[in-house]
């Protein structure tokens, strides 16, 4: 069988979209001898010349790339690539600017947290003027990144087009994912070139959340309807996620997962600290929970603050000191910045408690994100928080599964109790033994290996072949 993979987000770029096709690909050849060409965009990897550092290599995933046949990286058009290097070296200036700014003033500045006294409304007023041309260029970088976003993808869609124009498209099946949604419109036009193509369209993020504005949540309901039609099937990583698709068109789960080639040994931790290694969003993945929970449990002589620690790996370093400062407890949080895949699984791997973070919403509805998938890996307990204002999420429902504890915002009361309850639960037994302990359904964590994901797709794709 012959598969052409479309797609962005693929080794050996480092971010966790890249890992699902990855690994899919990599054991559909190693089990089952299918053949995998990829089609994808050239990425700016900072190679210690690069002017500014853009994107980065997962080495563990470059180590999977010859299970690739064929890997094809085509170039942007002369207006994208100008534009892209005038956004990211706008965007370097701007970092640099954010870095030397935080080295002069401290951590995150809140400015809530200013005392107006007298002797301090001279700070009052300079802070705030900052905070307000923070703001202007914030914006400026954001329609700029909207633009270059927009550019790259009309001219993906007309490069790949024209590549495929060239050549014989004699694949059994055509993969598209999403994100970026070009990846559909190109395997879209394949299919109409070749209609006795399989096209699978694969979903492993949501494409209408109600994290957009609502115009642009709007219009991302229909697209499914409008071009989704000649699609023979649709895949989506969790049932719950709502892609909006009319009837006729036929859906399947295929969940995202871990390689265990890529597991580190679980380390006893040194310190009992909580890991988090990824993005926060504000008000939608927010950990304030967490540092209530921990003050509590100091306020009551429950724990000694002395042996705590929050360790975060990420771009946001900024927003969990804010979070932390709402209790005093600032100074426990260690900001790594942000690390490669290889050093946040060793991270995670020498940790007490891993964290996870995500809202849940009438829209929105999540299960495990890739960072989860990891941290199956590292053999952790995991203390899942969870924003949004609909109780009963199912990471509520099967963290117990993977051996953790889920607070939801929905259900404060009755989730902060057992919060406090297993943090503390853990620390009693860290200081008792100087490790945690973990007791979770192996068959349940076993289920989502790529191996056994692979097999799954194995199966769809025999299906297609066969019915769709």
């Amino acid at each position: 069988m012959k598969i052409l993979l479309v797609t962005y987000f693929i080794a050996p770029l480092q971010k966790i979209g890249s890992v699902r096709w990855t690994k899919i690909s990599k054991y559909l050849k190693k089990e089952y001898g299918v053949q995998i060409d990829v089609l994808t965009m050239e990425k700016d990897f900072d190679n210690g010349s690069s002017l500014f550092s853009v994107e980065k290599k997962d080495s563990l995933l470059e180590a999977d790339m010859h299970y690739f046949d064929n890997y094809v990286s085509l170039k942007y058009g002369f207006i994208a690539s100008v534009y892209r290097f005038i956004y990211y070296y706008i965007r370097e200036i701007a970092k640099r600017e954010n870095t030397l700014n935080q080295s002069q003033d401290g951590v995150a500045f809140d400015i809530k947290d200013i005392k107006t006294t007298k002797e301090e409304k001279n700070i009052l007023g300079i802070k705030a003027v900052d905070m307000i041309k923070d703001d202007i260029k914030n914006n400026i970088q954001f329609w700029m990144s909207k633009i270059k976003d927009s550019l790259e993808c009309m001219d993906s869609i007309k490069t790949c087009i024209h590549y495929i124009q060239e050549k014989t498209m004699d694949y059994d099946v055509v993969i598209s994912t999403y994100s970026p949604i070009w990846t559909h419109f190109v395997a879209k036009k394949i299919k109409k070139i070749n209609p006795g193509i399989t096209w699978i369209a694969d979903f492993r993020d949501a494409y209408a959340v109600d994290l957009l504005p609502a115009k642009e949540f709007e219009k991302r309901k229909t697209f499914a309807s409008d071009h989704l039609k000649s699609a023979n099937a649709v895949v989506k990583v969790l049932e719950e996620m709502n892609l909006f698709l009319p009837t006729g068109i036929r859906e399947y789960i295929i969940t995202n997962g871990y390689d265990m080639d890529e597991a580190t040994e679980p380390q006893k931790p040194h310190r009992f600290n909580f890991v988090f290694t990824g993005s926060l969003y504000g008000e939608k993945r927010d950990l304030t929970p967490l540092f209530e929970a921990i003050d509590g449990l100091c306020r009551e002589g429950k724990i000694d603050i002395s042996d705590i620690s929050v360790d975060y790996a990420g771009q946001n370093g900024s927003a969990i000191h804010n979070m932390a400062r709402k209790f005093k407890l600032h100074d426990i949080v260690n900001n790594y910045g942000v690390i490669g895949r290889k050093e946040a699984l060793k991270l995670q791997s020498s940790c007490a408690i891993l964290l996870l973070a995500d809202w849940n919403t009438k829209e929105n509805k999540p299960c495990w994100s890739g960072k989860a998938y990891e941290y199956m890996m590292a053999k952790k307990p995991i203390v899942f928080i969870m924003s949004g204002d609909v109780p009963g999420s199912l990471p509520s429902r099967n963290i117990n599964k993977l051996g953790g504890v889920c607070y939801e915002k929905a259900n404060n009361k009755e989730t902060m109790k057992l919060l406090k309850q297993f943090i503390l639960e853990q620390y009693n037994c860290w200081k008792k033994t100087g490790d945690i302990f973990l007791e979770r359904d192996e068959d349940y964590v076993e289920s989502f290996s790529y191996k056994k994901i692979a097999s799954n797709v194995w199966d769809l794709l025999k299906i297609s072949k066969e019915f769709l």
